[in-house]
């Protein structure tokens, strides 16, 4: 498990095109022999893909590009996004629209819950539904396995050895479950996925797998993460284990709290929060939290960046605010270490991001 403490992602876009340009990288989704479609300015289509599984109505989606309906033969890369335990809605929508934009593939919108149950009244409903799949994983791979069988077939020019799949939370959790159960695709990536329990291998696991978790995160203790990491490092495919230092749940939400100044817990407790009452609710719960950051810190960042990023002795500064940063008396030694520190003989260039 690689521990990246100090490590901050950032939840805009940004982070996304780079945490996804590193796990095709890594876990080479894309076969030098093809080379992916262009990103042309041609029309993007999201169209619903309805069909039928286990007796239940499914509603997925696919976006692609009008002009692949011509290709003469199944050349176009997929990405499948496995949506967090609120089911596939305006985010994984979003994240779909940046997969085909800055990768040029197309993308599958999973339908895990039934069209029926995309959206429900109470969290205590959802809660029940999320409980079921994550107790029967492989009712959960059997959703995965029926969306993209309806797709290839009805969208020729998809390309079925090149498929990833893109897990986000309860998503990421089923993305690792769809290849521990033996079934195959080019790449899993599980961004911040709960794992309470390890993750057991019930068949031979050949897909490259990347799991990118928070250390703070407590629906996934180091333990799990360890015990998983045993059960899958025989596999005969690439795994890898990054685990961000003091960051917690929910952190690729496109407007989760600052994870510098909130240590991580904005995203998780909003998420927890705002649980059935749509991702608005939990990211403004999330922001809350934020607020209680040390001020001590925010005065820090304030000053360096007015006397135009200037310092001396800055990381003595950092010290003071980690030392001392929760108590009034830190934020008054702060200001006096800033003061002294970035005065008028202070040459030294003020680290980006402090």
């Amino acid at each position: 498990i690689n521990a990246e403490y100090g490590t901050t992602p950032h939840t805009s876009s940004s982070m996304f095109s780079l945490l996804v340009l590193v796990a095709f990288a890594a876990l080479a989704l894309a076969d030098k022999r093809h080379s992916p479609a262009p990103v042309m300015p041609h029309e993007i289509i999201s169209e619903e893909l309805r069909y039928d599984q286990a007796s239940e109505s499914m509603s997925s989606f696919v976006v692609f590009h009008e002009d692949w309906r011509d290709a003469e033969d199944n050349s176009i890369p997929v990405v499948a996004i496995l949506p967090d335990w609120d089911g596939l809605n305006n985010y994984e929508h979003e994240r779909a629209q940046m997969v085909i934009s800055e990768l040029g593939y197309a993308a599958i919108g999973v339908d895990i819950f039934g069209a029926e149950h995309q959206f429900v009244e109470t969290v205590e409903e959802r809660r029940q539904l999320v409980t079921f799949y994550a107790q029967h994983p492989l009712a959960f791979v059997g959703r995965v396995r029926a969306a993209l069988s309806h797709a290839l077939r009805r969208y020729p020019f998809l390309d079925e050895s090149r498929i990833a799949l893109f897990g986000y939370c309860f998503g990421g959790t089923g993305a690792l479950a769809y290849a521990a159960s033996g079934n195959h695709a080019a790449a899993a990536v599980a961004f911040h996925p709960g794992l309470s329990a390890p993750l057991r291998a019930s068949g031979a696991v050949d897909t490259p797998l990347l799991v990118l978790s928070g250390s703070s995160d407590g629906g996934t203790p180091v333990a799990s993460l360890l015990a998983t990491e045993a059960a899958l490092v025989n596999s005969s495919a690439p795994l890898e284990i990054t685990r961000y230092g003091h960051i917690g749940h929910a952190f690729t939400a496109f407007d989760a709290p600052p994870a510098h100044l909130c240590g991580g817990r904005g995203a998780s407790q909003g998420a927890a929060q705002g649980q059935g009452q749509g991702r608005g609710a939990g990211r403004l719960a999330g922001r809350d939290d934020c607020a209680q950051a040390p001020p001590a810190l925010v005065v820090v960042r304030l000053v360096l960046v007015v006397v135009d990023r200037r310092r001396r002795l800055v990381d003595v500064a950092l010290v003071v605010v980690v030392v001392v940063g929760h108590h009034r008396l830190g934020l008054v030694i702060v200001v006096v270490v800033v003061v002294v520190v970035v005065g008028p003989h202070g040459r030294l260039q003020c680290a980006q991001g402090v």
